[in-house]
């Protein structure tokens, strides 16, 4: 997960489009009506290519490109229902209201977003979204005031930087398990199955052909080009782990200058 600046204005003729969509919600006289109505609309998916360029068409959430699968656009806070440890709220509707705002919009690949089951655990964000404590829970606009989401949000500098890259691939919280930034670290990881699916090896096998560029042939003009490729969100996936694994050897001023 790396640092989004998500900032308006947004193009017009899409503000103007949900508008229209919240209008519309407004005009229903009851929850459920709205939600019916919301379901039926995919006007959020208006932003897609949008949201996308602001992270290089990589996940907000696990920095990973979207080759094979179409990405989705997904509602920080849930619009249809909540699950709390994948316990459906029975007293929470969702946060219909935010269905139409673009400042609850993350740009997701399918993975993160959408619930799978692998051994019998359930990865994938989804409807879920406990809070650290279950007493703020508004069903109400008041929530982006006072809830103190769990989940990890891309768009807050200062929670992408609650994460740590280990060298095996993994993501791990950085501070103590006794500590709230322990236990929003390790539910992002665990809800969005972080660490599943190959992503471990896959980083690790993509990083130790630089590795050894680093430690055999040193201070080069290539290896240095491999080094800034790496670096860069625009040009890599995961480059959050390899400015970490690259920060390893930043006893060498060449690698610290790059960093």
């Amino acid at each position: 997960m790396r640092y989004i600046e998500l900032v308006g204005p947004i193009p017009r003729r899409k503000q103007t489009a949900l508008n229209n969509r919240k209008n519309k919600v407004d005009e229903k006289l009851t929850v459920k009506a709205k939600k019916e109505y919301i379901k039926k609309t995919n006007t959020w998916g208006l932003l897609k290519n949008w949201l996308s360029e602001l992270s290089d068409g990589k996940c907000w959430y696990c920095e990973a490109s979207s080759e094979r699968a179409t990405a989705d656009v997904d509602h920080f806070r849930p619009k249809a229902g909540v699950t709390c440890e994948r316990n459906k709220l029975a007293n929470h509707d969702g946060y219909y209201w935010l269905a139409y705002e673009w400042e609850n919009y993350r740009y997701s690949c399918q993975r993160c977003n959408r619930p799978e089951k692998d051994s019998d655990i359930t990865y994938g964000k989804h409807n879920e979204f406990a809070l650290l404590d279950e007493s703020q829970r508004k069903n109400n606009p008041l929530c982006t005031y006072v809830e103190s989401p769990k989940l990890l949000d891309p768009c807050i500098e200062g929670d992408t930087e609650l994460l740590a890259h280990l060298k095996n691939g993994e993501v791990a919280p950085v501070y103590p398990d006794d500590s709230d930034e322990y236990v929003r670290a390790e539910y992002t990881v665990r809800v969005l199955g972080l660490n599943q699916y190959g992503v471990p090896k896959k980083k690790r096998d993509l990083w130790e052909p630089i590795q050894e560029l680093i430690e055999l042939v040193g201070n080069n003009p290539r290896v240095i080009r491999q080094l800034e490729k790496k670096l860069s969100p625009v040009e890599t996936e995961y480059s959050s782990f390899f400015r970490a694994m690259i920060s390893l050897h930043r006893d060498k001023d060449w690698v610290d200058n790059l960093l």
